[in-house]
């Protein structure tokens, strides 16, 4: 049970509704007994004895967003045609709803990722295994949606693996017509290359070489070593917690260093998401040696890239409480599925940026909902919808 019952009192819920507007406004970075207490006006000391550690305040926490999800699946299942008009499809109801999801509730959106990555990284089963059946429930919702529209039971599996990556990557971005482009074009490609229709595809305004550096000689050996800390950190504590000091420790040099090589934190957060992904743009597309068609689809299922996921996932997230990241997330958008790109056509299929858009973003919603998988399992599970999604997509 994620919170306790007991000793239920009007000054604990005024604790908890205090605790649960302090996440949603700044994050789980900035909950504590004490900041609980500043908002309330009580005792640090008794709000502590209460919840006991920290732990335990963040599962009250994520027992209340749960709920508050729980309540908008229930109050559009309900409604679930949203008002539209007769003539909308799939696609552009799928793209509707998922925008009232977002405009409904982006900081529960983000609060609920960080409770996923929080119950990961610091081993709370009580509250992984909530954040996992919310996961089941919100893909189940979307499935469940897009059967209403004539979707098999595999299409709707795709189509709740985009919803989950969209309601995530999309958060940054502050305004609802701006974020409409970016979930309107996944969502009519998917249902157009769900249907077999003829694809017109898209060339690149830019190249790129001009979207980012791919080389592997930007950084000497140091310079890599605070990147791949940086990384590291991000996966497992967010760009919230990120703490330049933090890494120069782990990385074994000082923190003259890192200020020498990247500067400010937004500074270190921009190179280390360059550098992941020009290694993955590198992976992607290596020349130098010969890959079967297994290897490539390996590649593409991103089986082994669990940390590189959630680092981007983290990153792009990042830009709703820090504007100062808006840069940094910006050009992740813009170069978004340039490796799924070059490998789907490395594979024969004729393809454009919109679909590596597309896949990437439908890898990253699989991800989300096998990550809690042992590593074997998640493996399999990334690698077995990669295949099937190369078929449903590309196949005819």
């Amino acid at each position: 049970m994620l919170a306790s019952e007991s000793s239920r009192s009007p000054a604990i819920d005024r604790w908890k509704a205090a605790a649960y507007d302090l996440a949603l406004e700044e994050g789980l970075a900035a909950l504590s007994t004490r900041a609980v207490a500043s908002r309330v006006g009580g005792s640090a000391s008794a709000i502590n004895y209460h919840f006991g550690n920290r732990e335990q305040l963040i599962a009250a926490v994520c027992a209340q967003a749960l709920e508050a999800s729980q309540g908008w699946r229930a109050h559009h299942r309900e409604e679930t045609s949203v008002k539209l008009p007769i003539w909308l499809d799939l696609a552009g109801a799928f793209a509707t709803l998922l925008q009232i999801r977002i405009e409904d509730g982006r900081p529960l959106l983000s609060l609920l990722r960080e409770l996923e990555q929080e119950a990961v990284a610091s081993d709370w089963p009580d509250v992984a295994a909530a954040i996992v059946d919310e996961m089941a429930a919100e893909a189940a919702f979307w499935q469940d949606y897009t059967a209403m529209f004539g979707a098999s039971p595999e299409q709707g599996a795709l189509w709740a693996d985009l919803a989950l990556a969209l309601s995530s990557t999309t958060l940054s971005i502050s305004t609802s017509a701006l974020r409409s482009a970016w979930i309107v074009g996944a969502a009519v490609r998917l249902q157009q290359r769900l249907a077999g229709q003829s694809i017109v595809l898209i060339p690149s305004r830019m190249q790129e070489a001009a979207q980012f550096d791919a080389s592997s000689d930007r950084y000497n050996e140091t310079a890599l070593r605070i990147l791949d800390i940086a990384l590291s950190a991000l996966a497992e504590k967010g760009a919230d917690r990120l703490n330049q000091r933090d890494v120069a420790a782990r990385a074994g040099v000082s923190l003259s260093a890192v200020t020498y090589f990247f500067g400010s934190k937004q500074e270190l957060i921009s190179a280390a998401f360059e550098e992941l992904c020009s290694r993955a743009y590198r992976a992607m597309t290596d020349e130098g040696r010969e890959r079967s068609r297994a290897e490539m689809v390996e590649s593409l299922s991103a089986a082994e890239g669990s940390t590189s996921l959630t680092t981007l996932d983290v990153l792009m997230r990042s830009g709703m409480r820090h504007p100062v990241l808006g840069p940094v997330v910006d050009r992740m958008l813009a170069i978004r599925g340039v490796g799924s790109e070059a490998l789907l056509a490395q594979l024969g299929f004729a393809v454009d940026r919109l679909d590596g858009y597309l896949w990437i973003s439908m890898v990253t919603g699989r991800h989300r909902r096998v990550s809690h998988l042992p590593a074997a399992d998640r493996k399999e599970a990334m690698l077995q919808a990669a295949w099937f999604r190369l078929e449903a997509l590309f196949a005819r």
